[in-house]
């Protein structure tokens, strides 16, 4: 502004006397500016408002009122500037001092205004007025806060037929087109066909038409078909009347996020078909394990009854070894009575033949009892022996049938309990399927 003044010709002459053939296109050339300026000579009375100032200050002269009741923004020619301060004395004197361009703000009416001043000087270094820009301090919160929404988001304009005005750099990057690519277009051109085509879009821009303001998460097409998923609110603006006019959408590109959803919903599903198909091999593995269970301890109750067999049999052996040690013994006596028997005969000579061959098949039967004992005797021993041989046998194999009973038993337990924490997971994993997917 200070370089606009210069350039214009303010620093040559006063502004009340300046009879520059050009004044007139130099007072147009500030009309049209949209900043608010004011000029004041060196007395600090007002010599010049430019439009722009005139309407911001009627915009607000019933607030400035509140604390100058007699400000009359018809009458600033020719007032001093004194009427905007309640200590003017304290304004002047850093006004007098001030030598370069110089920022402050005043409180008028409970607006804050920020003023950015600059002296003028003629030709000899003489002060000859100053130069004003005002601005409402909310005005500018406002448009510094626009500014940071348009470098940090995309934002575009629609007219309420859907028909894109305007769009920034952050948009138009988004989507991949140039300006001239989309203006004019309608905002169906960022659809899927069968989207666009929709009662729900058609009702979408109802809702917008009827002044009601729409935001979520949306997918969006952009050049090249490239699929593209943004944040973003639609906000109908409306005009003095309270009837909305255009239409502004402020978006954040969420693609990257979006599809990393997707993929990590896959994984998790993909993790939940391997988790279910676990849990499914551990329940086959459980139910194997229950019947090896159930077969060990048949195993067992049959080893068990062949080992308590096989005792009695061992038993029944040494029984009948009992038997044929007496059957032993009675052929033992058998045979001495008929060894007597013929000493017997002998001596009766003749008369005692008969009974010698008598004594003498008696000796034989005896012979062969013994001898068929013997045998017996044999014969249960080795059996004895295989008894006892399988009676070691079986005590080796029942313990060994215990010993996998237990390893059995503690298998089928630990299976147990890793279906139960499969199960659970299982569970778990269709929950934050269900949960992810519903984020997407």
């Amino acid at each position: 502004m200070k370089n606009l003044a210069y350039a214009l010709g303010f620093r040559e002459k006063q502004f009340a006397n300046d009879d520059d053939k050009y004044l007139s296109l130099k007072m147009g050339a500030l009309q049209g500016l949209s900043t608010n300026i004011m000029m004041a000579d060196k007395d600090y009375n007002i010599v010049y408002v430019n439009e722009a100032i005139i309407e911001f200050l009627r915009a607000l002269e019933g607030d400035i009122k509140k604390d100058f009741p007699a400000f009359n923004v018809d009458r600033l020619i020719g007032t001093n500037i004194d009427m905007f301060h309640k200590n003017p004395s304290h304004q002047r004197g850093m006004l007098d001092r001030m030598s370069g361009e110089f920022d402050t703000s005043i409180k008028v009416g409970g607006i804050v205004f920020n003023l950015h001043a600059f002296p003028v000087f003629d030709d000899n270094k003489n002060r000859v007025g100053t130069v004003v820009e005002w601005q409402d301090s909310k005005q500018m919160d406002g448009v510094s806060q626009i500014e940071s929404i348009h470098k940090s988001m995309a934002v575009i304009e629609f007219n309420m037929d859907g028909s894109i005005i305007t769009a920034n750099k952050n948009f138009l990057d988004t989507v991949g087109y140039s300006l001239d690519e989309v203006k004019g277009h309608h905002h169906r051109m960022f659809m899927e066909p069968s989207e666009a085509e929709s009662a729900e879009y058609r009702k979408f821009w109802d809702d917008l038409r009827a002044g009601q303001y729409q935001s979520s998460e949306y997918k969006r097409v952009g050049k090249g078909g490239r699929e593209i998923w943004i944040q973003a609110s639609y906000n109908p603006v409306f005009d003095l009347n309270g009837r909305p006019f255009k239409v502004v959408k402020f978006a954040t590109d969420v693609t990257k996020q979006v599809i990393a959803k997707q993929n990590a919903g896959k994984m998790i599903e993909s993790a939940a078909v391997g988790t279910e198909e676990l849990s499914a091999s551990v329940k086959e593995i459980t139910e194997s394990m229950t019947k090896s269970r159930a077969t060990t301890e048949k195993a067992y109750g049959i080893v068990d009854q062949a080992d308590q067999q096989t005792n009695k049999l061992a038993d029944a052996a040494a029984s009948m070894g009992g038997i044929v040690e007496l059957i032993n013994s009675i052929a033992g006596q058998i045979n001495l009575l008929a060894l007597n028997a013929t000493i017997e005969s002998a001596r009766a000579g003749e008369a005692g033949k008969g009974f010698a061959v008598v004594a003498n098949e008696v000796k034989n039967l005896a012979a062969q009892a013994k001898t068929a004992t013997d045998k017996i005797s044999l014969e249960i021993n080795s059996m004895r022996d295989i008894s006892s041989s399988v009676v070691s046998s079986l005590n080796a194999i029942k313990e060994s049938i215990e010993t996998v009973r237990e390893y059995v038993n503690s298998t089928a337990s630990a299976v147990e309990e890793q279906s139960a924490v499969a199960n659970e997971i299982a569970s778990n994993m269709q929950r934050v399927t269900r949960e992810v997917n519903s984020m997407v």
